[in-house]
């Protein structure tokens, strides 16, 4: 979460912004998660203090700098996502001749390509001794056949959902690395989460199916999460906290910020205008 989040709790597009530059980190250190050794408690007071996460092995320099323009304290000095968007493909330059890799320095590494998580994996890279692979975010084919496409990017951005309406739980607690496989083909998923609205949960499930091409796809999800959602530009895309420790999103509370909105989203203009 932003620092602004984390103090005011606030939530804008511009502390979405933050959550993208932690995501890069966790793509670029390979499943890492941030800020090791801190607790949550002491979460204001180091980020207050200048930390940021350190930049991954083998992550590019211009990767890095999107990062650390992701977290600056001031939320009016971030980037927007259009923005972020531009420098990424200025740095990627995609070419559709290699599905659009992006090297890394280290050819025991993983290629990142399509903006989503899609790898070339090798054998090297599938142990748990190494630690390279993010094993409970990954689908079941990328986890059998090594193979990775944006279907299996749904199936990681499910288990993003359930993170987040979580609060920060981890994936399949209690489950070994090593016993992934068989847990998932034995039709075991992660459980809904507590006050996590039916409707998500079902987009959960619709991420995790077994058979790739029965999931949805982005545009889809993208679709379903806005009629759910029908975020209200009045209260600048806020989802009110009934309590200050603990976020509670209920869809009866959605439902009712949505029933004042003209709009499905605001944007950074919008954002800029308030600030």
């Amino acid at each position: 979460m932003a620092i602004e989040s984390l103090k005011l709790y606030e939530c804008t597009t511009k502390s979405d912004v933050w959550s993208y530059g932690v995501f890069l980190f966790e793509l670029f250190s390979m499943g890492d998660g941030p800020f090791p050794g801190i607790q949550p408690a002491d979460m204001i007071e180091h980020l207050e203090s200048g930390h940021r996460n350190k930049q991954p092995d083998n992550c590019p320099n211009e990767i890095y700098d999107l990062m650390q323009a992701c977290w600056q304290s001031d939320p009016g000095k971030r980037p927007s996502f259009s923005q972020l968007s531009a420098d990424l493909r200025a740095i990627l330059k995609v070419d559709d001749e290699n599905n659009g890799y992006l090297n890394m320095r280290n050819a025991d590494y993983a290629y990142v390509g399509d903006f989503g998580l899609c790898r070339h994996l090798n054998e090297a890279l599938y142990t748990t001794r190494g630690g390279r692979l993010p094993i409970k975010w990954m689908a079941i084919e990328s986890l059998k056949l090594y193979e990775c496409t944006t279907k299996s990017d749904v199936w990681s951005y499910g288990v993003f959902l359930f993170e987040l309406f979580s609060m920060g739980d981890g994936p399949f607690p209690g489950i070994q690395p090593a016993d992934m496989i068989e847990h998932l083909e034995s039709g075991h998923r992660n459980k809904q989460p507590d006050n996590c609205p039916n409707e998500i949960y079902d987009l959960m499930q619709a991420c995790w199916q077994l058979d790739p091409r029965k999931r949805p796809s982005f545009s889809q999800l993208s679709a379903d999460l806005r009629a759910i959602l029908k975020v209200d530009d009045e209260n600048n895309g806020y989802l009110n906290m009934r309590n200050a420790d603990y976020a509670y999103i209920g869809i009866n509370e959605i439902k009712r910020i949505a029933e004042h909105s003209s709009k499905t989203s605001i944007s950074d203009d919008d954002i800029a205008e308030l600030n």
